[in-house]
């Protein structure tokens, strides 16, 4: 009997029609004219479908056919397996626009990366060697054009003259403060920019003494532009009436700072400055960054990849299985 059942359910739903009306008696029950009206086929072929769904329709008080319980079974068969179907047919135009979104972003971020690493750039500027830095904690109170004021921290740093500086007897220099997060916020520094040069005399019988040329000027926290506490130009005298071999000779910078700061202080300043004539250095600024950008769309590629291969196959048999579930 059970083979029996199966048999007319399968036989049944083979084709498209008996499946067409074993939907519509879902419903309601239906008589022999109004299935007709609403399929292409003329009466003849009505009857012979009606007579292959066998046990799966039955018919009322009223004479219209209806769904047995074996036809329920077979419609609920057949939900079954259309619905999660249709759904994923649903789901899919999303699925394809999100993953051609995805393919975009890693294409759009790999060839931004690989432009940001090709792009080069040629600076004249740079940091000038130097001798190193000391830093002193202790309280000192300074007389200044503002005031006597204490200050905390006394930061010394000593470099080499930049090359323009040693040709020319004139620089534009830039001094970088290394420990500006280390400034109490409110407050204020002083800078002493000294040049320390040799001068020719030859009152005192053609020999080299000591000179030096000061910059002085205040520092604060809110009144840096990018740590840096100096921007300008800077000079030494010539000598007037000399030969080149007499003209003065740069000795080195000498920066030094009063200020109030935390603890601790590792570094004090750098010099930046020009290269003397045309000398061009080649930079990638951008490297590291499209380093970054490379790496990123290599990372969701590789998520794309697993999610597509593997999450999305077994997830849309989980899909399946639960419709199988909520229509058994």
């Amino acid at each position: 009997m059970e083979e029996e059942t199966y048999s007319s359910i399968f036989t049944a739903l083979k084709h498209p029609i008996r499946r067409g009306i074993l939907s519509m008696l879902s419903d309601k029950p239906m008589g022999f004219s109004d299935i007709l009206s609403k399929l292409t086929i003329d009466s003849a072929h009505l009857s012979y479908h009606l007579g292959n769904l066998g046990s799966l329709v039955s018919k009322s008080p009223d004479e219209k056919y209806q769904l047995s319980y074996v036809g329920r079974a077979a419609l609920n068969l057949m939900y079954g397996i259309e619905e999660p179907k249709r759904e994923m047919t649903k789901k899919k135009p999303a699925h394809n626009l999100a993953r051609l979104s995805v393919i975009v972003l890693i294409i759009a971020l790999i060839l931004a990366g690989w432009h940001l690493t090709t792009i080069t750039a040629y600076e004249r500027m740079y940091n000038v060697p130097g001798f190193g830095s000391i830093a002193k904690y202790e309280n000192k109170t300074v007389e200044t054009e503002r005031g006597n004021i204490t200050f905390t921290t006394y930061i010394c740093t000593i470099t080499h003259p930049p090359e323009s500086l040693t040709v020319s007897l004139s620089a534009l220099i830039y001094v970088k403060c290394l420990f500006s997060e280390n400034i109490t916020q409110g407050t204020q520094g002083i800078y002493n920019l000294t040049i320390r040069y040799l001068e020719y005399s030859t009152v005192d019988g053609g020999i080299y003494i000591s000179k030096e040329k000061t910059y002085t000027g205040w520092f604060s926290p809110t009144e840096m532009q990018e740590n840096y506490i100096f921007r300008g130009f800077v000079d030494i005298p010539g000598s007037i009436g000399l030969s080149e071999t007499q003209q003065p000779i740069v000795r080195d910078i000498v920066v030094t700072a009063f200020a109030n700061t935390s603890w601790p202080i590792t570094s004090g300043f750098t010099i930046e400055a020009p290269r003397y004539g045309n000398a061009y250095i080649p930079t990638q600024p951008y490297r590291a960054l499209g380093l970054k950008f490379i790496a990123a769309g290599t990372l969701l590629c590789i998520v794309m990849l697993i999610t597509t291969f593997f999450i999305l196959p077994s997830g849309s048999f989980r899909e399946i299985a639960r419709h199988q579930s909520k229509t058994g």
